[in-house]
This record gives C-alpha cells, sequence and structure tokens, in this order.
C-alpha cells in the first residue's frame, strides 16, 4: 500500500486536500491524514502532506447560515449549477444572490442554463430544510413568478441543455411509457422517475444506474471511440473530437461530480492514450479531485462526490480486471467489479439510505450489461430522430425494450424480502473507520506480463 500510494503524488496531495476541507464541519476528519504521513516516504513530502491539509483547512467551507423568509419585487442572480426539472417541470438551479448561494425554482417551462444572468421577479424567499442544503453553502430557496434574462451565459452550456430537451422531446414522443426512465439514465433528468421504480433500485442497490454518472460517461466515451476508430480520421482529432464531444455531454447531464470527475479522468488519461501506454487511474483520479475540490470546495459534501471517488479509488487499489477474452474470463471480472464496487459503496449509502442492500452485487452484475446497448440505441435513435423521425421507431423500440428489461430486474431483486435491511443512524465519521479498516485488507496484486497469460 505504501509504495502505491508514495508514487501517486497527486493522489496523496488531493486526499490531504480533501481532509483539509473537513475541518469547519468535521475537524476530527483532519486526524485521518496522520496515516496518509505514514504512506509517503520522505520528509520532504510529508511536508507537502501538512501543506496541503492547511490549505484545505483555509478554504474549508462551514455550514451556511439560513436566511429569513421574505419577498422581492425583483431580485438578479446568477445561474451557478447546471438546472435540474422537478415533478412540476420547474427548473431547480443553484443561483448566486446578493445574499448568498441559494436555489431557484424557476417557472413552468423555463429553460436555464449555467452562467446566465436572470432577474427575478415575485420572488419569494422561503426557508430550505436539510443540513446536506446548509452544507453545500445553500441558505434558501426562491420561488419567482417570471424570470427575465439579463445576460447570456456560456454558450457551450447552452448547446447541453438544448440537447437534453432535445432527448427528452424525443423520448416523450416515441416510446412515452419509458421516458421518464430513459432520460434519468442519459440525462439525469429523474423529476419523473416511477417512485415505485426508484424504491426497487435503492432497495436492489442500483440506484446509480438511472443517473448519469462516471459510469455512464464511460459508457459513452467508449462508445464514441469505438465509431471514431472506425473512420480514417488522425488519432489526435479523434481525441479532441471526443473530448468536445464529453465536454458537451457533462453539460447536458448537469455536470454533476461524479460526471466531472469521468470527463477530467477522460481527458487526463488522453495523453498516455496518444503515447500508446496504459494511463494511471489513481494518479487521474487525484488530478481531478484537485481541480473539483479547488474551484468547489462544497463538493466535498455531495454525496455524488464521495460515492463516485471511492469507487474509482477503491477499484483501483484493489485491481479486479484480467487479461481474458473467454466468455467465462469476462463473467468472472464482471462479478469482481460488481462485488467491490457494491462493497466499497455500503458505508455511505448505509449512512445517507440508511440500509444495506444484500442483493447488489448480483442485480449490478445483471444490470450492467443492458447499460451500454441501452444508451447507444437511445442516443443514436434520438440523432437519427432529428433528421429523420420515421427512422428512429426500431431504435426507440429497442431502447423501450432495454429499459423495461432494467426495471424488471430492479423489480424482481428490490422486492425480495431479504433485498436490503435497514441500519439505525451513525455518525459520519465511521464511514471513513469503515474505509480504513477496508484499506488493512489489502494485499499487492501481482499483474502477469501478456504472454503468460492463457485464456481459462
Amino acid at each position: 500500500m505504501r509504495e502505491t500510494i508514495d508514487k501517486r503524488p497527486l493522489l496523496w496531495l488531493a486526499m490531504a486536500f480533501a481532509f483539509g476541507l473537513c475541518f469547519r464541519v468535521a475537524p476530527w476528519g483532519v486526524l485521518f491524514a496522520l496515516p496518509l504521513l505514514m504512506l509517503v516516504s520522505s520528509w520532504g513530502r510529508r511536508g507537502f502532506v501538512v501543506l496541503a491539509v492547511l490549505v484545505g483547512m483555509a478554504m474549508s467551507p462551514g455550514k451556511a447560515l439560513p436566511l429569513e423568509p421574505g419577498s422581492f419585487a425583483t431580485l438578479d442572480l446568477e445561474i451557478a449549477s447546471v438546472p435540474r426539472l422537478d415533478p412540476q417541470n420547474r427548473s431547480l438551479a443553484l443561483a448566486n444572490s446578493p445574499y448568498g448561494l441559494i436555489r431557484l425554482r424557476a417557472p413552468y417551462g423555463t429553460s436555464l442554463s449555467l452562467g446566465e444572468q436572470v432577474r427575478a421577479h415575485g420572488a419569494h424567499l422561503a426557508y430550505l430544510p436539510g443540513e446536506n442544503w446548509r452544507l453545500r453553502g445553500v441558505r434558501g430557496q426562491v420561488s419567482a413568478e417570471r424570470l427575465e434574462k439579463v445576460g447570456e451565459g456560456p454558450f457551450w452550456f447552452r448547446w447541453g441543455v438544448l440537447w437534453r430537451e432535445s432527448f427528452q422531446r424525443y423520448t416523450r414522443e416515441t416510446m412515452p411509457e419509458q421516458a421518464a426512465t430513459l432520460d434519468a439514465l442519459c440525462f439525469n433528468v429523474d423529476a419523473a422517475l416511477d417512485p415505485d421504480l426508484k424504491d426497487d433500485l435503492k432497495r436492489a442497490g442500483a440506484i446509480h444506474i438511472v443517473s448519469a454518472s462516471g459510469l455512464h460517461v464511460t459508457l459513452f466515451a467508449l462508445a464514441l471511440q469505438f465509431a471514431f476508430s472506425r473512420v480514417p480520421v488522425p488519432r489526435p482529432v479523434q481525441i479532441l473530437l471526443l473530448l468536445l464531444i464529453l465536454g458537451l455531454y457533462a453539460g447536458a447531464a448537469g455536470l454533476r461530480p461524479p460526471v466531472f470527475r469521468a470527463v477530467a479522468m477522460a481527458g487526463l488519461a488522453m495523453p498516455a492514450y496518444l503515447a500508446k501506454r496504459e494511463p494511471d487511474t489513481l494518479s487521474a483520479l487525484g488530478a481531478a479531485a484537485l481541480i473539483q475540490l479547488a474551484f468547489d470546495p462544497t463538493a466535498i459534501w455531495d454525496l455524488g462526490f464521495q460515492l463516485s471517488y471511492a469507487l474509482v479509488l477503491i477499484l483501483g487499489l484493489y485491481p479486479v480486471y484480467e487479461r481474458s477474452r473467454s466468455p467465462l474470463g469476462w463473467v468472472r471480472q464482471s462479478a469482481r467489479v460488481s462485488g467491490v464496487a457494491t462493497l466499497a459503496a455500503t458505508p455511505l449509502t448505509a449512512h445517507y439510505f440508511g440500509y444495506v442492500s444484500i442483493v447488489g452485487a448480483m442485480s449490478n452484475l445483471l444490470i450492467a450489461p443492458l447499460l451500454l446497448p441501452l444508451m447507444v440505441a437511445s442516443l443514436l435513435g434520438w440523432l437519427i430522430w432529428t433528421i429523420q423521425p420515421a427512422l428512429a421507431q426500431p431504435f426507440a423500440w429497442l431502447s423501450g425494450f432495454l429499459a423495461e428489461g432494467l426495471a424488471f430486474i430492479a423489480e424482481s431483486f428490490g422486492r425480495l424480502p431479504f433485498a436490503a435491511f435497514e441500519v439505525g443512524h451513525f455518525d459520519a465519521w465511521w464511514i471513513l473507520v469503515g474505509y480504513a479498516g477496508g484499506l488493512l485488507l489489502w494485499r499487492p496484486s501481482y499483474r502477469p506480463p501478456p504472454e503468460s497469460i492463457s485464456d481459462p
């Protein structure tokens, strides 16, 4: 373990910085930097660990104080997050205001994008319950009777919103019964998702499947890379196009921490791809975390951030991949990935959701093979629909069939009497204790050279 961590300064700097960012809310979190000091090999590197912790402590965000309810004739705001939709089709977005960061509920049908300046008319400020919002620096919620746009945001995010809205029109017109599932899976629009399906996915340990995340970005990137490799385009041009499309997709999918993490890691890994070398997952993970936390220190309290980075870190430390092209080898590898990922997510899901899924590894193993064809069929169908709607119908049928299969697996596992068991509330510091205990089980792995590997 020491050699694995010590050779990746971006990783241990990111971990030290993250521990420091916890200081104002959870001072005890800084203590977990002490084992990190033991994992680096020199006093010079330990000095950088301490420096990263101190910088994190200086930037540590505290809980936001709630605002008193009130009303304003007008209120100038700047959209600070990619909007999402609530069940009433009202855009929800974080916005900077003269009173700090707030959550804006826009009128029905309003289209917003990151960075836009708007003037809220008839704004009503209300208290926003929930400690998680205050941890993210949000002081309250504003509902507006009418919004007036007074300034445009970056065109890139606006294009992403237009892509997402066009995809929603496609799903509503071609497969209305599965539209909510596909909107959530491809673009993180989960407001209209069936509550029963959502509950089944939670109990089955697969709720992350219908929320655009790092896994979805990875699958999308693989599909694009496969398509680009089949056309006579130079490799640097392929990579540039891939990154541009992934950046656009990240904005369309909400630019959530898992999505940002996956896109950033893809961008950092591309130089290795150009050089025909294997990228280092843990170093790219550390770099992505440093970039994201430097720009948004409150992301440390986002569940998506915690789950995404914890899962990739665990999968990077516990290699579960094997070089085998046989079907049996693929199944064995998939089972390992599903099992390790489920165990890695358990401390966080138990703390936030109050239960532990027993069937998570098996349900994820069965659902995972559906995701790539489901995303490819859905996005390719949308692309064809924008050109010639009639030709998109076979892809809509395939997408609907796969979405029904996903729902069937979730229902079959989620409604088992023993699918999950509830756990009582416990303090957040036990999460780090659980991960620390898991790291004690770490053992170095041996990766044999390709020539010594034979298929079973």
